[in-house]
Parts: C-alpha cells; structure tokens; sequence
C-alpha cells in the first residue's frame, strides 16, 4: 500500500495531491523567478504522478477532472494568445507513467481496503472487517463497497431524517456493546453529504452542498473575469471536491485547507491587474 505520510489514509493523500497538482500547474507558468517555476513544474509531474498512484477512487477521478481543467486552460491560453508556456504536457507525463505502472502491476482500485485499514486498524473506529457474517460486504469490489456504506447512511436518515443522530454519533447507530460486537461497522459513509444528512440533518446537508455549488460557481465566475492563475487555481479546487464529496469525507490533514480554497472563492475578488 502507497505510503500516506501524515495525510492518514492513501484515500486522503489523494484529495491533497490533487490540491497540490492543480496548484502546481497553474503556478508554474505563472511564477516569472525560474527557479521557483522549476520546483513547480516537478511538483507538477510529482503530485500527479501519486494522485493516480494512491489507486483509489478519488484518485482515478480526480485525475480525469484535473486534466479536464488543464487541458481547457490550454486552449483557452492558445486562443488568447498567452506567452507563458503550459505545463500540461508534464501533468500528462505524471498521470501517463502512474496509468502505465499500474497497468503492468494489474489495475485495481483499492477503495474498500483503505477504508477499513484506516477506519478500523489506525483509527480504531469501525468494527473489524469479517467475510464470516450474513450480508459480508466484499471489499475488493468497489461496486458494493460504497452501496454498503451509503446504506448505513439511509438507515439512520429514514430515522433522524431532521436533527441527525448528533455529531460524531454516526456508529453508535450501529452499536450495541464493543467495536467487535459489531463487525463491518463504520463510523462515517465516506460521503460528505450523506454524513451531514445523517448527523446533523437533511437541512444542514442541503445548506452544505449549497455552500459548496455557490462556491465552485463562484470560483469559476471569478477565474473567467481575471487574468491571474490564483483564480482558476482555486476554482478547479472547489469543483473538484464538490464532485468528489460523494466518495470522500473531511479529515482534519487534508479538509482545512480545501475549505480555506473554497471559502476563498466564495468572495468576490478583484484581479489586481485591473484594480
């Protein structure tokens, strides 16, 4: 398994690499000192290198939504004619080496053993996995991984639909003496906006995703009326982690600062150019 260093899980190294790619590839070609441009060109290739290499979900999409958005940003420097040159053949170049090695290993996407390994060995929050009981899910099959864990999240939403079990509450749904006594239990459905639903209420869930749409729409207005690479830079963040919220929940190495992103471009800005 990919190392995760202090991020926590490989799922939550991912989400920070993604950050970090975006960032890096906007920067390079904006960043006039050369040799802080060449760091971020080798970020570049780095960050998107290990975005893909985490092999999880949130990986493999964020990687597609992040060359969507550089390969855009490509063209429309073509079509405005700007003299800075694009590093998107290095974001290709990092995704392409990760795509290749992981095709020699044998693809796999390992979502449903990150979350266990996280959830139950380092954080000693879920229930121990166990293939033993009735309806055991299969973790290797990312296709029942995440309807099993959002299904935990309907139960308890068909019953608190309202006010929410409480916060940090979202096991005890599911316990009824130790963590043993419940295998396959989860502390959370790794999906933002079932997790707020669930715990604090359908209302703070709706105000989330509200918060997070206005945000990215918000983020895109502002990088389409200024010229500096902050603005797409920040706007990609926020578009992308209101996608990936459905197959990911906040962890406090990695979540703060995506939020610092987003409620940066929940401001309007003005581009200093043209202040």
């Amino acid at each position: 398994m990919l190392p995760s260093g202090t991020a926590g899980s490989p799922a939550s190294l991912a989400t920070f690499m993604a950050a970090a790619s975006v960032t890096a590839y906007f920067s390079a070609a904006g960043d006039r000192n050369g040799f802080f441009s060449l760091i971020h060109k080798a970020a570049v290739v780095g960050a998107s290198f290990f975005l893909v290499k985490t092999q999880t979900l949130i990986g493999y999409t964020g990687s597609v939504l992040i060359l969507a958005a550089g390969t855009a940003d490509y063209f429309r420097g073509r079509k405005a004619e700007k003299k800075e040159g694009s590093p998107l053949l290095l974001l290709i170049t990092g995704m392409a080496a990760a795509y290749a090695y992981i095709i020699i290993k044998g693809f796999a996407v390992y979502d449903g053993e990150v979350i266990w390994t996280d959830g139950c060995v380092r954080l000693a929050a879920f229930g121990q996995y166990s293939t033993s009981i009735e309806g055991a899910v299969n973790i290797h099959d990312i296709k029942a991984v995440y309807p099993y864990l959002w299904g935990k999240a309907y139960s308890i939403i068909d019953q608190f639909g309202i006010t929410g079990i409480g916060p940090d509450a979202f096991i005890f749904a599911e316990r009824r003496g130790t963590l043993n006594d419940v295998p396959l239990s989860v502390d959370r459905p790794y999906n933002e906006y079932l997790y707020y639903a669930a715990t604090y209420g359908i209302p703070a869930a709706v105000s989330l995703a509200a918060a997070f749409f206005y945000s990215s729409a918000n983020g895109v207005i502002s990088a389409a009326k200024n010229r500096n690479w902050i603005f797409r830079a920040g706007a990609v963040i926020a578009v992308f982690y209101t996608v990936t919220a459905v197959i990911t929940n906040s962890t406090a190495s990695v979540t703060p600062f995506i939020w610092f992103i987003m409620g940066i471009c929940c401001c309007t800005l003005k581009d200093e150019e043209k202040a």
